[in-house]
């Protein structure tokens, strides 16, 4: 007899405690990305985050396929594409340019990367998920490129870029992506050629959740770190 009343009671007590958590600038925010944005880009500035809002907590769900914001307690996600996901919110953070990236010392020991198409001496690493990427590059250099006669396919950047550093051949991924790398010195861009894609990365979030102190503080943040 009581279990109607009391259930639609504790509902109301559950619904009312997640509307304040929500609207508190503290607490968890889980964001969804991909793990090859997570690894170069995203990790690399989470300090500067976490020193200036101490009391957000970010978790990170690495996957590739769509978020159900819906059904997934996810409360945003970082996606590369055109921008245009129905019933989201949508902030531009950076365009897709794609460029050659290998080790140092390959770069040394090769003999003769002095163009383009010398890099179809070399191995060429890729992802198998933008398994045409490096005919992309050579067609926007206006240089033949059929097949590679040697390459490697990993089953992300992430895992492409990690062999360039260790002097397996020459990568390909977007610039903003590989910036720490190229900065620390662990990867070097023999030939200043981005190809610029039609597709960007970008903050969504459903519009519900777009101006909740946790999730404007994060999006701010995130914005002042993509450059001018």
């Amino acid at each position: 007899s009581l279990a109607p009343g009391l259930s639609e009671g504790f509902g109301r007590i559950a619904n009312a405690v997640a509307s304040l958590r929500d609207n508190q600038d503290q607490g968890v925010l889980t964001v969804s990305m991909v793990s090859t944005f997570a690894m170069r880009w995203f990790m690399p500035r989470l300090t500067r985050f976490q020193n200036k809002y101490p009391d957000i907590e970010i978790r990170i769900s690495t996957t590739m396929r769509p978020v159900d914001f819906e059904r997934e307690d996810i409360d945003a996600a970082i996606r590369n594409g055109a921008g245009d996901w129905p019933g989201v919110r949508c902030d531009h953070l950076f365009d897709v340019e794609s460029v050659p990236v290998c080790s140092p010392d390959l770069l040394l020991m090769s003999a003769g990367i002095n163009q383009p198409e010398d890099l179809q001496n070399n191995i060429l690493l890729h992802s198998a998920a933008r398994s045409g990427e490096w005919a992309q590059w050579f067609e926007h250099c206006n240089v033949p490129f059929e097949k590679a006669a040697r390459e490697l396919t990993f089953e992300t950047t992430n895992f492409s870029l990690a062999a360039a550093i260790k002097g397996l051949g020459v990568a390909i991924a977007d610039r903003h992506i590989v910036e720490e790398d190229v900065e620390s010195g662990r990867l070097v861009i023999p030939f200043e050629q981005p190809m610029r894609l039609p597709e960007a990365y970008f903050l969504v979030c459903p519009e519900r959740h777009a101006m909740k102190p946790k999730m404007a503080h994060f999006r701010n943040w995130l914005l002042s770190e993509i450059p001018e």
